[in-house]
């Protein structure tokens, strides 16, 4: 048998024994099937061990194939080494859990775990010759947890890592069937977020894959001083001479002298080194640079990783100078790349909007960015080429997503440090990723004039009205509907709720009507009896609520469209969002920063007050909670103020047909 039927055979089997295990884990009672699917398990991992035998094996007598013949196989080993993983973790847990109270764990055999334990091992190993997670787990195993780097940051890398391990897999000449490619990578994450360290895992995988297969070296490292990338450049060095480097990557075990020392490296000093049987263009394998250096006569064979190019908040409000590294970059660094599929990194913590990261992304908002299906915090372009990953330390509820390195006590306090200072974009900038100006905010905090703490208790039961202002790209837009209500007592509509989410109405989006619902529910919860829907060109949507509301028992709401699509030339959203400034400040009442409201209107709050007129139309400054508004307060006050008329109120016990 060939290589390729082998290699083939084998990937077969292993993909047939893991659906067998998953069968198993969705049985009805999985405890009572926990020996059969271990003894799966290991019959995998066995498997997968085998594959990689053949992989070693069979390389040096196949040099005339394409190379990526064996880079494919070793990723798919990996990506099943990294399931069988996860598997043999969780089930070592569940074992040493209940192995003394449930039948079917006590009576497993103990050579069955002790070679599970091994497994583990074996399968980690595999998994991170192209997974940083598993390569930086790794030098996490045995440390006590609290001196462990990567648990307290991994809220924060976990959408970080897998962008990481793409580019390094299409770097390798592989490619995905999601569309997911990409050759470019914008990283924005608050401080001491183990970013440079993760950056450091994946410079060492690209290093280690291109010497093996394609005699390749050279990765530019560039960062704000020329000290801080020697010490990123000292880092790699020590962990590609670590045992735990030679473990995940056997082929370097050959480069051991007599005293069993690794010694892969032609020379090596603080500054640079190169790395044995190399091509004879190689000179170094990393090119450390000042972010003030030249950079002339260097060729990114491998790609570039630029970490932090400005000097932090000592540069935050230097906005010529971060201008010019953003010139640089475009100028210079891309164009040493040394062809399209050579990867960029952009990484840092955002402190100024007009950084290197902001110009990319700004950029490529211009093409488009859609959401990933998998990580909310990745965007990238229709090509696949270029992504964004932005990573907000706050959940949206205002918590944090990282308690072991930012607890909820710390983040207030920097919150509220920056607020009494009127500096909140600066907190807003460093921990939540949003490109913020020093600018007054069009609806901040500090310039809505009326704002609750609590809700009057009388408007608990008043009828409301909404807006819906409705999503036109599902996963990027916000379906925005806010609920106000009219207090009689002072003349103001104060804003009590919303649905605010990155869904849509549809059969596309919503196949069994479940958002649809929510919204029908909410408007009847709310005591509704106005629904104002932005349209087109089609009332579609009025329909489809108004006859399910009508089939839920509830009569009560009116519903009518705010038509957009109109003949003729029209002022921009800006524009007329701008027209309603003063009317939404003067009859407005909203909850303040202490009221305690749902996740939605927090979230639907967070966006409204960070809208940036000036800022234009860009992803960076999402306008769906103030464009809402706007049109609530043109088809609810403005207009009933022109005409004179004087909003009626409503009593509740007339209101409804049904009860709630």
């Amino acid at each position: 048998m060939g290589y390729i039927e082998a290699r083939d055979e084998k990937i077969a089997y292993i993909e047939t024994t893991l659906k067998r295990i998953n069968e198993l884990a969705k049985a009805e009672k999985p405890v009572e099937y926990f020996r059969d699917r271990l003894t799966l398990l290991l019959l995998a991992c066995n498997a997968i061990e085998e594959g990689c035998n053949l992989y070693r094996d069979e390389r040096p007598k196949n040099m005339f194939l394409d190379p990526t013949e064996f880079i494919r196989f070793d990723y798919v080993l990996s990506q099943y080494a990294n399931r069988c993983y996860l598997a043999a973790k969780n089930m070592i847990e569940y074992y040493f859990a209940y192995k003394d109270t449930r039948k079917t764990v006590k009576h497993t055999p103990q050579e069955n775990i002790e070679l599970l334990m091994r497994y583990r091992i074996s399968m980690q190993r595999i998994a991170a010759r192209w997974s940083v997670e598993r390569f930086m787990e790794m030098f996490d195993e045995g440390k006590a947890e609290n001196k462990k780097k990567l648990p307290r940051r991994l809220p924060l890398l976990k959408d970080v890592m897998p962008c990481f391990d793409r580019l390094l897999a299409v770097k390798m000449g592989l490619r995905f069937p999601d569309g997911f490619n990409i050759r470019r990578l914008v990283v924005c994450v608050p401080p001491s977020s183990g970013k440079t360290y993760c950056a450091n895992v994946y410079t060492l995988l690209m290093l280690a894959h291109h010497q093996m297969y394609y005699k390749e070296t050279g990765m530019i490292r560039m960062t704000n001083t020329a000290d801080n990338a020697i010490n990123y450049g000292s880092q790699v060095y020590k962990m590609m001479v670590d045992p735990v480097f030679v473990q995940v990557f056997p082929e370097f075990e050959k480069y051991r002298d007599a005293k069993r020392q690794l010694k892969m490296f032609t020379y090596e000093s603080k500054e640079k080194y190169l790395l044995k049987d190399c091509a004879s263009e190689c000179t170094d394998s990393i090119f450390m640079f000042g972010v003030e250096a030249s950079i002339n006569g260097k060729r990114a064979m491998l790609g570039s990783v630029m970490d932090d190019l400005s000097g932090g908040t000592d540069d935050m409000d230097n906005d010529e100078l971060h201008r010019k590294i953003t010139d640089k970059v475009m100028s210079d660094v891309l164009d040493r790349s040394d062809d399209d599929d050579s990867p960029v990194v952009i990484m840092g913590t955002m402190y100024n909007e007009n950084d290197v990261q902001n110009a990319f992304v700004n950029m490529w908002s211009k093409i488009g960015l859609k959401q990933h299906p998998k990580y909310k915090n990745v965007q990238y372009t229709p090509d696949g080429f270029c992504a964004a990953c932005l990573v907000d330390v706050e959940d949206g509820e205002g918590h944090t997503i990282a308690p072991l390195l930012y607890p909820d006590s710390k983040l207030e306090e920097k919150r509220m440090y920056f607020r009494n200072r009127g500096k909140e974009y600066v907190y807003n900038l460093i921990y939540r990723q949003h490109r913020d100006s020093r600018e007054p905010k069009t609806f901040g905090y500090d310039v809505l004039p009326y704002q609750y703490n609590e809700v009057p208790k009388y408007l608990l039961k008043a009828p409301t009205r909404c807006f819906i202002d409705t999503t036109r790209k599902s996963g990027a837009d916000y379906f925005a509907q806010p609920f106000l209500a009219f207090n009689e007592k002072d003349g103001k509509w104060y804003l009590l709720d919303a649905i605010f989410e990155q869904k849509s109405l549809g059969m596309d989006s919503d196949p069994y009507n479940e958002f649809r619902d929510k919204v029908c529910k909410k408007i009847i919860s709310m005591r509704c009896v106005e629904t104002c829907i932005e349209s087109n060109t089609s009332n579609t949507t009025t329909l489809v609520l108004k006859d399910r509301c009508k089939e839920l028992g509830y009569t009560s709401c009116k519903f009518r469209n705010h038509y957009t699509a109109k003949k003729g030339k029209s002022s921009s959203k800006i524009v007329q969002i701008l027209n309603m400034e003063e009317s939404i400040k003067n009859n407005i009442v909203f909850p303040s920063e202490k009221a305690k409201v749902s996740p939605a209107l927090y979230q639907f709050m967070q966006q409204f007050t960070h809208w940036n007129s000036k800022m234009g139309q860009v992803r960076a400054n999402p306008d769906d909670s103030v464009d809402s508004i706007a049109k609530f307060c043109e088809e609810y006050i403005y207009k009933k103020q022109i005409l004179g008329t004087i909003t009626p109120s409503f009593s509740v016990a007339d209101m409804f047909g049904v009860a709630l």
